[in-house]
């Protein structure tokens, strides 16, 4: 996801480069040049919402271990396994389904904060048993 993400960041790059005064982007015309601009500024949306489905799979992950381990209470594990299904959701939607978009972005905006948050303050208040 980290590498997803750190490429994604070159979408953020690029326009600067062409809207630089004698740079690349002398070569265009303006409403060409504004075109290459967002098209880059697109490409980095749609680049973090694949990041999205390396996220959620890494929330599957963590909250099947989390439930194996005993770490934490079950209920916090589950909560994490469920913010990995919205992500994935969301991120499929995204491309599938974008009319759909409203409805899944809630569904894992509620369901990330409720599982991951729950995690973080178990972890700040009580800690891991050793």
């Amino acid at each position: 996801q980290a590498s997803v993400i750190g490429i994604n960041l070159l979408n953020h790059f690029w326009p600067v480069l062409l809207l630089q005064p004698g740079g690349a982007g002398a070569a265009f015309a303006p409403e060409q040049l504004h075109a290459l601009v967002m098209l880059f500024l697109q490409a980095h949306a749609t680049g973090y919402l694949i990041s999205g489905v390396f996220f959620g799979l890494c929330c599957l992950v963590l909250g099947y271990l989390l439930f194996r381990g005993h770490v934490v209470p079950r209920w916090i594990a589950v909560g994490i396994v469920a913010a990995g299904f919205a992500y994935l959701l969301d991120c499929t939607a995204n491309f599938l389904f974008p009319d759909l978009t409203s409805y899944t972005e809630l569904l894992m905006l509620v369901t990330a904060v409720a599982g991951e948050l729950s995690l973080c303050v178990y972890l700040l208040v009580k800690g891991v048993r050793a």
